[in-house]
């Protein structure tokens, strides 16, 4: 009853999830994500226990039976004893012959090879030559100039270019006898005061740009039609708060005295240095004794009833939903 449940169930999903693909008219699209109830459920199959419920112990595992046992295969030399016949060797009666030389050598008849022209046998050389030149002329990426500096007449000299101007070496120093071109240079006073007039002139000239009346960017105060206290004073005028009298508190001498600085409290607010330690007192331990006929507690067991699921698709998500099938759910 349970299987012919699901499979009717599983086939009313089915229907119903192709009606909505055919709504939407996005059957067979890439974008549109086919429902979960067509999809493999393999993984959600529940296996069954091998276990004979009928049988006399239900909580026993069946099995299958044993396979073919034997005995392992002996190894060593002495294996001829254990097979069922002994071996035969292949090259009893029937002796080697040698087949290498009419087949692979060269076969070599000296009165062909006369009246072929051959009178001596062939001799291979005892070294190979290789060319020394190579087989192609040398070529250049560039036509190089060769200079001739020798004299026509005399072949041992070269001919160099005429000497160059030839000078004094430059003087060192900061004064002295022809150490500049234009000779001694003059003295020149220099005026320590020459930065100041800089800036009294350039003080002047600012002050010739200047008029006589100071400039202003305010403008001229106008009135309103209304003035400010026409327009934002309150009207009738609002009475002012009256000020409360301050009086004194009385003296009342029922209350407890109460310092104004009490002592401290907490960590190092004593008057040691550090509390005496004390250890924390030990946790008795007792044997426990079964009493005859008590149940022992049970330990405790997890449930398997909730099972890990995987992650929703999101075609299946509501909103998703909506904006695929909006005439579904449409009110």
């Amino acid at each position: 009853e349970r299987e012919a449940f699901v499979a009717a169930k599983k086939i009313e999903n089915y229907n119903v999830s192709r009606q909505m693909a055919e709504k939407s008219g996005r059957f067979g699209l890439f974008t549109a994500a086919p429902p979960l109830c067509i999809g493999d459920d393999g993984s959600l199959q529940k296996t069954k226990a091998r276990v004979d419920k009928a049988g006399e112990n239900p909580k026993e595992v069946l099995i299958d039976p044993p396979n073919i046992r034997t005995k392992a295969v002996k190894k060593g030399p002495s294996i001829d004893a254990v097979l069922f016949s002994k071996p035969g060797y292949t090259s009893v009666g029937d002796p080697y012959i040698q087949v290498y030389g009419q087949i692979l050598e060269r076969k070599e008849t000296r009165s062909v090879q006369i009246e072929a022209g051959n009178e001596k046998p062939f001799k291979p050389q005892s070294q190979v030559k290789h060319p020394v030149k190579s087989a192609y002329e040398h070529m250049t990426d560039f036509v190089e100039i060769q200079k001739n500096y020798r004299d026509d007449e005399n072949p041992r000299d070269v001919m160099i270019a005429p000497r160059n101007i030839q000078t004094n070496p430059i003087k060192r120093g900061q004064i002295g006898k022809q150490v500049t071109f234009g000779g001694t240079v003059p003295y020149i006073e220099d005026d320590y005061n020459r930065p100041r007039m800089f800036a009294v002139a350039e003080r002047e000239y600012h002050q010739s740009k200047l008029q006589d009346k100071p400039f202003s960017q305010k403008v001229k105060r106008t009135e309103t039609f209304n003035t400010n206290r026409a327009i934002l004073e309150e009207n009738p005028m609002l009475p002012h708060r009256a000020v409360k009298p301050k009086t004194a508190p009385a003296i009342e001498h029922d209350k407890p005295f109460k310092p104004s600085h009490p002592p401290r409290r907490g960590y190092n607010k004593t008057l040691a240095k550090f509390p005496l330690y004390q250890e924390d007192p030990k946790k008795p331990i007792t044997r426990k004794v079964l009493i005859e006929g008590e149940e022992d507690k049970e330990k405790f067991k997890p449930t398997h009833n909730v099972k890990s699921r995987p992650t929703p698709s999101v075609a299946t998500n509501m909103r998703n939903m909506k904006a695929a099938f909006p005439s579904v759910f449409r009110r």
